[in-house]
Order: C-alpha cells, then structure tokens, then sequence
C-alpha cells in the first residue's frame, strides 16, 4: 500500500513536468522542421473537394493557410484565412494552461463551465463557416 501512495506521488510529479515541457517540445520541434512541413504541405496537400464541386467554403477550408500563416509568423492573415480555428487555438490554450496550473496546485477556472459554453461555441463557428461564404472579405486568402 505504501509502495502504491509512493509511486502515485512520484507519477504526479512527473505529470507535471510533462504537461509543463510537453508543449515546448513541440513547439521547437515543429520550428524546427518548419521548412519540411510548408514543402509537404505544397507537394501533397489536394485542394478541398467540398468547394471544388460547389464552389462554398467547408469549416475547414483555410486551415491549412491558418496553420501556415501562423508558423510564418502572421496571426492576422491566420485570423483572416479563418477565424474558427484561432478561435479553437485559443480555446486549447486556455484548457492547457487550467491543466499545467492545476497540475502544480492552483486550480483556476479560465473557461465556463457548463454545457453551454461548448454548444455555444459551435454555434458561432458553424454560423461564421457559413456567414463566410456570403461576405467577401471574410473569405479566407486565395493560395
């Protein structure tokens, strides 16, 4: 029993270490390889079919624009290419850092909590995929 208590306090030390570095990791391993993801990305990335057969923006349509835009170093044209993402970036963030600060003791509430935060952040990006469609200057940045 005591040997369970120990190791159970020696893997909450260690969680919180890797919550801590986890994403610094891959933060310097993904600026590392920056010029190997935007080579993959022009060679293999296929143009979306939802808009090539109808000719309307999918959810998903600029984040591939957003991903590089953002590793370019550009948060307005990632925002301008689609805002839905930044928006879920920021929203991540916001969890990790409740993670890592509950991790080391210090339980803060950053997000909502309840069902209704969740529900009504897919409203607002559903609504700003479509809305996006019909105004021109919303449209993500040809390529």
């Amino acid at each position: 029993m005591l040997q369970q208590q120990i190791k159970q306090k020696r893997w909450h030390t260690a969680e919180k270490w890797i919550w801590l570095f986890l994403p610094i990791g891959l933060l310097m391993g993904v600026l590392l390889g920056r010029h190997l993801i935007f080579d993959f990305v022009q060679l293999y990335f296929p143009p979306c079919v939802f808009y090539t057969v109808t000719h309307f923006y999918c959810p998903g349509c600029g984040n591939t624009r957003t991903v590089l835009a953002l590793l370019h170093g550009h948060p307005l044209q990632a925002l301008h290419n689609n805002a839905a993402f930044c928006y879920l970036l920021v929203v991540l963030l916001l969890l990790y850092l409740q993670k890592v600060l509950r991790c080391f003791g210090k339980p803060v509430q950053l997000l909502p909590k309840g069902n209704w935060f969740p529900i009504v952040s897919v409203c607002i990006c559903m609504a700003y995929c479509l809305i996006r469609n019909f105004i021109p200057w919303m449209q993500p940045l040809p390529v």
